[in-house]
């Protein structure tokens, strides 16, 4: 095997190589549309929560200014005042607010060992691909 041959497969396989990393490196093409796709998650979150700060701004308000919802409140957290009594119905369903700001953001090793693995099968497939090239060269020349 010449030496100007070695030299071709091997600026072949570091070229493919390059096209990998280049496309789903750390640094990377499919890694950069990961990135901005957890920011426009994050922008839709801050969205959700600006508008979960607006509506508490606004209940707190009126519980600063109105008794009369600081009382029912207070009957919906279990408060009573004295001398009343307390009636129980079967069958009601509880009423609760239930408030969920936005979703959790996905973790960054998912996707990141996923490309790693790729990244160093198709490193070893293509050292595979020069060797058996070179054996078949090798064994020609023979």
């Amino acid at each position: 095997m010449k030496k100007s041959e070695l030299k071709w497969y091997l600026l072949i396989i570091f070229s493919l190589y390059s096209v990998l990393i280049f496309v789903w490196g750390d640094t990377g093409i499919h890694a950069m549309n990961k990135q901005i796709q957890i920011q426009n998650k994050l922008n839709l979150n801050i969205c959700e929560l600006s508008a979960i700060n607006s509506d508490l701004n606004r209940e707190l308000d009126i519980y600063r200014t109105d008794t009369e919802t600081i009382i029912i409140q207070a009957r919906d957290l279990g408060y009573v005042r004295e001398g009343e009594k307390i009636l129980f119905v079967d069958k009601l369903p509880i009423q609760k607010k239930i408030r969920q700001p936005g979703d959790v953001i996905i973790p960054h090793f998912e996707y990141q060992s996923i490309e790693r693995i790729f990244g160093y099968s198709a490193l070893i497939l293509s050292s595979l691909l020069l060797m058996t090239v070179l054996a078949r060269k090798n064994k020609k020349n023979c």
